[in-house]
């Protein structure tokens, strides 16, 4: 045999004893994997650790609420005839004394009473009717206070006279029907009755006004939320660039055969109407329809950790775990979005989350 076979013949050879050597390493290699003892799972951190930062909590939900406002029982004219002006005020509640209209161009003055003007007032006459005149009468500064008495004597007809000639009208200290439309409850909001128009003839007794009841503001609650909406929370509506606080005064529960429904009724932070001195712009009877903001957790600043790095003891103590193992004792204050508000801990603290505690402790 030639030396050149014989060395090809010798590197054969030793190519087939590497290979050989090689496969037999990589199956040493994954005999040892298969062999080697498991990884001790428990062994494992089974939490992370998070640094307690400063920061603020809040959380408040946006739905629509309903602001409108319901008619009163219509207030009649005695008397009838033919409305030649309106003069409903605007922008401000109308008050005793108000000149509200013209009817066959005498006008028409709203005064506070429960008792309906139904006869015509003169020297003589007394009763309830005649005493809520006269306290008109000194609200406009025409009697004194301690004239009013129900009785229609000297004081009150000079009182009428003055009266009528500030509107001037004829002084004959005669108040007849169409003088005067008696209002209970004054100061308020008032619009025409309906079909009340200038030119529009009434009869004896039709409805010259129709006083407004002060808005109410309602959100009804969708089922998944109401749980969330308490009495006390804060809300704030938007309207027309106009921002009304309110605040949940009660949460109704209305029942029917087919559901039930969940409704926050507001007013405003010291009562009354959520719209203040702008309810005058709210539509009768449609009303507005805002949106309303309601804080279900105030803006609350604290050290801030996450809510699964508080534990709580059989004694309903609560703590947090460093990462090395140490308990901490904190109260808890707001919480939201995944985050709590605690007491009793320094900002920058790394904390375990979940608060798992170390197996001494009993964890």
């Amino acid at each position: 045999m030639s030396s050149d076979g014989r060395a090809r013949r010798w590197l054969g050879r030793a190519g087939a004893a590497l290979a050989l050597l090689l496969a037999g390493a990589g199956i040493g290699a994954a005999l040892t994997h298969l062999l080697a003892p498991p990884r001790d799972v428990l062994a494992a951190p089974s939490f992370a650790t998070v640094e307690s930062r400063t920061g603020t909590v809040e959380r408040s939900i946006t739905l629509n609420a309903t602001v409108a406002r319901r008619a009163d029982a219509p207030l009649a004219l005695a008397g009838g005839g033919t409305v030649t002006a309106l003069r409903l005020p605007t922008g401000a509640p109308a008050t005793s004394g108000d000149v509200v209209a013209t009817v066959g161009l005498r006008p028409v003055t709203l005064a506070q009473g429960d008792v309906p003007m139904f006869r015509e007032l003169s020297p003589g006459t007394q009763g309830v009717d005649v005493e809520q005149l006269q306290r008109m009468l000194v609200a406009e500064g025409h009697l004194g206070a301690n004239a009013v008495d129900g009785r229609y004597r000297a004081a009150t007809t000079t009182a009428v006279k003055r009266w009528q000639a500030a509107l001037s009208v004829p002084t004959d200290g005669v108040v007849r029907l169409q003088d005067v439309v008696f209002a209970p409850h004054l100061p308020g909001d008032v619009a025409a009755a309906e079909g009340v128009h200038v030119g529009a003839r009434l009869g004896d007794g039709a409805a010259l006004l129709t006083p407004l009841l002060p808005p109410d503001a309602s959100i009804e609650l969708p089922e998944g939320q109401a749980q969330l909406v308490v009495p006390g929370q804060a809300v704030t509506l938007e309207s027309g660039g106009q921002t009304w606080a309110a605040v949940v005064q009660r949460v109704t529960v209305l029942a029917s055969a087919s559901d039930t429904r969940r409704v926050a009724e507001l007013t405003a932070p010291g009562g009354g109407p959520v719209c203040g001195s702008d309810c005058g712009s709210v539509p009768v009877p449609a009303g507005l329809l805002v949106p309303a903001r309601i804080q279900i957790v105030p803006p609350t600043q604290g050290v801030l950790v996450p809510a699964s790095a508080i534990t709580t003891d059989a004694g309903g103590r609560t703590a947090v775990v460093t990462d090395a193992g140490a308990t901490i004792p904190v109260e808890v204050g707001a919480s939201a979005g995944g985050e709590i508000v605690v007491a009793g801990l320094e900002s920058g603290m790394v904390v375990r989350a979940p608060a798992l505690l170390p197996p001494e402790s009993g964890g």
